[in-house]
């Protein structure tokens, strides 16, 4: 095989698995891509269900160990989220983990 002068030229073949890796910013991409065209279209099988909730469970446990290690707490949406869907949203984590609104208010002020 004659030699390149870059990586990019090589077959994916002989390329590292690191440099076949997609970043993380074209993943997240893809993926609000994704959700955006399911909640325009109101697709709401795709993803299914468990997709979904594997997603949001990724996203948050990485909120949540990125704000105990740094004690930092940057808006966890984009402006793009309504107060209803943060509500809904909320709504359910609270069910899901049978916390009530005192127990979230003594959560709230740990941070003072």
């Amino acid at each position: 095989m004659p030699r390149t002068s870059s990586m990019r030229e090589l077959p994916m073949a002989y390329q590292t698995i690191s440099e076949q890796q997609p970043t993380v910013t074209r993943v997240v991409d893809a993926f609000v891509t994704i959700m955006d065209k399911a909640r325009r279209n109101q697709t709401t099988t795709s993803p299914s269900d468990e997709d979904l909730a594997r997603a949001v469970t990724a996203a948050i446990k990485l909120y949540a160990a990125r704000a105990e290690q740094t004690k930092q707490f940057p808006l966890p949406l984009t402006k793009e989220a309504t107060t209803t869907d943060a509500i809904v949203v909320i709504a359910e984590m609270m069910r899901f983990a049978d916390l009530n609104a005192f127990d979230v208010n003594m959560w709230l002020g740990r941070r003072k």
